[in-house]
């Protein structure tokens, strides 16, 4: 669908990056539809919140209680395509970049300098998605660097202890605050290969 707009476009998107050209679809399809963008983007957030568990489907119903939850005049559920679509009994994203989008509108949203960088940090690890942090920076590159990542740099320096190899390690692996298990084989004599994970990263041994 967004190549399709890209194609018979009459605008010059020479400039836009990755956001930008996302944006600019989802603007054209609130205006063909004539509804207020914010609302919109709540809808579509709210179908999106859940939808990265590998088991998650939308209903029909789902979609037909939002729409009467916000009010929208709107009469039946295809006019949520292409960005929401059939798939066999329920519906689905037609487009991964566009849960990452709606996401992304959402953080964009929170006026709250505080409450921004917790969201940002808890979607970050939720989704497991670099995706979320890379189109974020190009919606609001200043906000993110500001708010989110210096701080966080920030912190990770204050907090991880140099003293030596050991205590370098040890301080990251609280940093990050990484789980993991450590068997030992007798017959060996070596530690099994184990895995360290937490709610933000994966790391294999």
């Amino acid at each position: 669908a967004v190549i399709e707009f890209l194609k018979y476009s009459d605008q010059d998107i020479s400039s836009y990056n990755y956001y930008s050209i996302l944006d600019q679809f989802i603007t054209s399809y609130y205006e063909r539809l004539d509804i207020n963008k914010v609302i919109l983007n709540e809808l579509f957030f709210d179908l999106v919140k859940d939808s990265f568990r590998h088991d998650f489907s939308i209903t029909g119903s789902q979609i037909e209680e939002l729409i009467k939850r916000k009010r929208l005049s709107i009469e039946n559920k295809s006019a949520l395509s292409p960005i929401i679509i059939p798939d066999r009994n329920w519906f689905k994203f037609s487009a991964y970049e566009f849960k990452v989008y709606f996401i992304v509108q959402y953080l964009i949203s929170i006026t709250n300098d505080k409450s921004f960088k917790n969201e940002v940090i808890e979607y970050s690890y939720g989704v497991y998605e670099l995706n979320l942090l890379k189109i974020l920076n190009l919606a609001c590159p200043i906000r993110l660097t500001k708010i989110v990542i210096i701080p966080e740099l920030d912190r990770f320096v204050f907090l991880i202890d140099t003293t030596s190899e050991k205590s370098i390690i040890l301080s990251m692996i609280k940093f990050f605050q990484a789980e993991f298990e450590l068997k030992w084989r007798k017959k060996e004599k070596i530690f099994e290969v184990n895995l360290f994970s937490n709610s933000g990263g994966f790391i294999e041994l």
